[in-house]
């Protein structure tokens, strides 16, 4: 069976829920991914929903009730609901490995994945990008209240930001996750969330994975390549088991591919997203990239310095050596000896 792009409707509380279903090549139960967005939803993380395709995975978003064409009225409390509501859903599909499940949130999406994990244990593992982590230390303003309730349906301001302050912050329910794979991945440059707002749910969650991306801001707008690798990477790494290092170039499967994507990063993302291995995998990569160097070095012909050859040093064979090279050798000789 062909990859395919599929829309799918569920019900949650009543209401009819749209989603899309990104399902890879090939038949039988394949490992899922369930996206959460945040509010009010602009950023759908597409990218990384194909990826997931790409790399076999099933990636599921949807839309909560009362936003995107979704049935209902909105509600923060029902971004849980409504989570719980797809979990079901998918679990019934037999193209789903519930064993091998996990959610991907950002932003409030990120709150909703640990909020619905502490309440769902057929939550296999979780990933948390920006999220908030407890309301009462990040009050959402008027500005942002308006803006979002104007694209949401059956919410006024003040009830968003009534709703808002109710939430459970995360500190309070992490330990249920504690024996499940879990990691948070925050941008240095976040302009919502700072860098102490997360940290409240690292000491509450002292296994946690914390990856911090240099740079980064709240939905990751320039660094999208790096972000959508590093949490394929990982949940390949933590549901599939890690695959070969050299052979897939962590992931990819074919070398013109690694090549393309790594191109297309930059140096503080590649450096970034190393530092982010384990050490076992970061012992492989020196091994791989040692490799690679020696057999550079040894391809590369070797020209016999022009200062021996005029010395003898090295019997000569060929034309004598010009102006320019003597010139560039003695440069050499002279930074060697006194720099």
């Amino acid at each position: 069976m062909s990859a395919s792009t599929d829309g799918i409707i569920f019900p949650s509380h009543g209401s009819k829920l749209l989603g899309t279903l990104y399902r890879p090549h090939g038949e039988g139960k394949k490992p899922t991914a369930l996206l959460l967005h945040g509010i009010p939803g602009n950023e759908k993380n597409v990218d990384l929903a194909y990826a997931l395709r790409d790399a076999g995975w099933n990636a599921v978003t949807f839309h909560y009730r009362g936003c995107w064409g979704s049935e209902g009225n909105y509600s923060l409390s029902g971004i849980v609901d409504d989570t719980i509501a797809a979990i079901d859903y998918l679990s019934q599909r037999d193209d789903v490995n519930m064993t091998r499940f996990a959610v991907v949130g950002m932003s409030l999406g990120g709150w909703g994945v640990v909020a619905a994990a502490a309440r769902d244990d057929r939550i296999r593992a979780v990933i948390s990008i920006n999220p908030l982590v407890d309301p009462n230390d990040y009050v959402i303003g008027d500005d942002y209240a308006e803006s979002f309730a104007a694209m949401l349906n059956g919410i006024t301001p003040r009830e968003l930001r009534s709703q808002w302050m109710g939430l459970t912050p995360l500190q309070d329910v992490a330990s249920k996750l504690a024996d499940r794979p879990t990691m948070l991945i925050t941008g240095e440059a976040d302009e919502l969330f700072s860098v102490e707002h997360q940290k409240v749910l690292v000491d509450a969650f002292p296994s946690i994975e914390w990856w911090r991306i240099p740079n980064g801001t709240h939905i990751f707008g320039d660094h999208r390549v790096m972000l959508v690798r590093g949490i394929v990477d990982w949940l390949i790494k933590n549901l599939e088991g890690l695959r070969d290092l050299q052979g897939l170039a962590i992931r990819s499967p074919k070398e013109s591919d690694h090549r393309s994507l790594m191109g297309a990063m930059k140096y503080d993302e590649i450096l970034s997203l190393a530092l982010h291995l384990s050490l076992n995998e970061q012992l492989m990569l020196i091994e791989i990239l040692a490799r690679s160097i020696r057999k550079k070095v040894e391809s590369t012909p070797k020209r016999k310095s022009s200062l021996a050859l005029m010395r003898g040093i090295i019997k000569p064979d060929g034309a004598m050596p010009t102006d320019e090279e003597l010139k560039e050798d003695y440069v050499d000789y002279l930074i060697k000896k006194y720099l």
